[in-house]
Order: C-alpha cells, then structure tokens, then sequence
C-alpha cells in the first residue's frame, strides 16, 4: 500500500467509514489483496502455464489406441458376416 500512498496520496483506508460504518480496515485489506493476486498472477501463473504449454504440450486429440483395436475387430467381424 505503501507504492499507491506515493503515487495516488493516502494508502491507508482505515478512517473512511461511509455513513458511520468503518470499513477503512477490510477496504485497506481488499485492495492489497487483489494488488498481491494480481502480481502472483502474472508474475507465477502466467509463466507457467506457458512454460508448460512450451514444454509438456497436451496429446493429440483422437481415437485412443484400445479403442481403435476394438473398432477394427467390430470392422472385421461385420465384414466376415456378410
């Protein structure tokens, strides 16, 4: 909170209390809340998932191989009976 009081002025929200209601303390918390999932997001997420998609990329979709084999003797069968 310290870098938004230098850039925007007040950091601290503990004194704002709307209608007589203090929500200064949980505003205060929300904000570096989303700042911080924010920065884990794009900072440990982001790379990660690209990493990944880089380095381990997903299978191709299709037909696995059991079902192939079971689909070919289906074939086959059909085929010996008529």
């Amino acid at each position: 909170m310290d870098l938004i009081g230098k850039v925007g002025g007040t950091p601290d929200f503990s004194t704002y209390s709307p209608g007589g209601v203090s929500v200064g303390a949980w505003l205060t918390a929300l904000i570096s809340f989303l700042i911080l999932a924010a920065v884990v997001y794009f900072l440990i997420v982001v790379p990660y998932t690209k990493a990944k998609d880089r380095y381990f990329p997903a299978e191709e979709s299709g037909t696995p191989a059991d079902i192939a084999i079971l689909e070919e003797i289906r074939d086959l069968l059909a085929a010996r009976q008529v």
